[in-house]
């Protein structure tokens, strides 16, 4: 069905690295957990931590040698995922919407 092609992409964007660096941390988490936990390599883990410092979107606690989210980083997050679920809910309007076109060209409308 034609309508219904929405494509996705199967690489994560940079928004979406950085969401799922920020949910990582928001407990408090080691440069390894990051790395693991936002499943990127040593080299992308590096980078994006000193991109997420100097945003002032996380900070490494020294004490605990942890890296844990600013108000700045909860923020980023809070909207992020809101930005995730009216994404989501369009993407499933915009689905159903493709299946009520393909109906009416392939003359299967409801006519009660």
């Amino acid at each position: 069905m034609w309508f219904r092609r929405i494509v996705e992409s199967r690489y994560r964007n940079e928004a979406e690295i950085i969401a799922d660096i920020l949910r990582v941390v928001k407990p408090g988490a080691r440069k390894t957990r990051i790395m693991y936990g936002a499943n990127l390599s040593f080299m992308l883990a590096k980078k994006y931590i000193t991109k997420l410092s100097s945003m002032d979107l996380i900070r490494l606690d020294s004490d605990q040698k942890t890296y844990q989210l600013t108000e700045k980083g909860k923020t980023y997050l809070d909207n992020y995922q809101s930005y995730q679920k009216i994404e989501r809910d369009l993407k499933s309007a915009l689905q159903h919407r493709a299946v009520e076109l393909d109906k009416i060209l392939h003359g299967e409308t409801d006519q009660t």
